[in-house]
């Protein structure tokens, strides 16, 4: 299991023998995608079964792929090996992550065994993790082109922070079930009814990207409302897009004119 805890990756397998004990110790090695030695053979903390080591930010500060490396000893001097490749994103695009594997979890955990994503669930931990990145960054897209700060902040703007962070879930959820062919569906438009349990994740998604679209969401702006502002017209997305002139006079009509009647 692979997990973000600040700016370090936790990582969690469970490791037994033939009779079903844990192992005595475990050390880690780690190469960047140079492959390059950059940890040697840092030991691991072991519970039980349970092996955890962390990675911390001075030694994933740069982005790309990492090959971590468990030698796990059992009782015995049997020694085995477990290999996991994570690919760690720019600092910038991880700080505007919205969200976690555990939200997915939360809405369709009920599709996997034991309700959590492993690296040997379908999809995986990896794979879910990653919508979850992508959801958050179309998002950002959203909110960039409307005139709002990105990330939004938990800190400055907790309510808008927290109906993102639940639109992200609820997006990535809709992807993990269209991975299943019989929840396979057309992303849904704003006055779409009806239909499945993705269909409903989908629209909570969407209903996120037209608040942010129509300037709805409470969160700190970098912008001017006036982004969306027409000389002369106003927009309204409720009626196709069209726009209406603001104001309006019959094509005679103007500052001192005066119509004349005929008997």
């Amino acid at each position: 299991m692979i997990s973000w805890v600040g700016d370090e990756v936790q990582l969690k397998i469970d490791a037994k023998d033939n009779n079903d004990a844990g192992p005595d110790n475990a050390t880690v090695d780690v190469y960047d995608q140079d492959n390059t030695l950059v940890i040697d053979a840092d030991a691991a903390t072991v519970a039980g079964t349970t092996i955890t080591y962390t990675l911390t930010e001075a030694t994933t500060d740069t982005a790309g792929l990492y090959r971590v490396i468990f030698k796990i000893l059992f009782t015995g001097s049997v020694t085995k090996t477990h290999s996991i490749i994570i690919l760690i994103r720019d600092q910038t695009i991880r700080s505007s992550i919205y969200g976690d594997v555990q939200g997915v979890e939360d809405r369709i955990g009920d599709i996997i065994p034991s309700r959590t994503f492993t690296d040997s669930t379908i999809p995986s931990y990896g794979v879910v993790e990653r919508w979850v990145e992508t959801v958050s960054s179309e998002l950002n897209v959203e909110l960039i082109e409307n005139g709002y700060q990105v990330p939004v902040s938990a800190t400055d703007d907790p309510q808008a922070y927290e109906a993102v962070r639940e639109a992200v879930h609820s997006g990535a959820a809709a992807r993990v079930l269209a991975s299943n062919p019989a929840e396979a569906y057309a992303f849904p438009d704003e006055n779409s009814q009806g239909g499945n349990r993705r269909t409903m994740l989908d629209r909570e998604l969407w209903h996120m990207i037209l608040r942010i679209r129509d300037h709805r969401l409470p969160a700190t702006r970098s912008g001017s409302f006036t982004v969306r502002t027409y000389s002369g017209a106003y927009e309204n997305r409720e009626t196709g897009e069209t726009k209406y002139p603001l104001f309006t006079r019959k094509k005679f009509d103007y500052p001192s004119s005066r119509q004349l009647e005929t008997g």
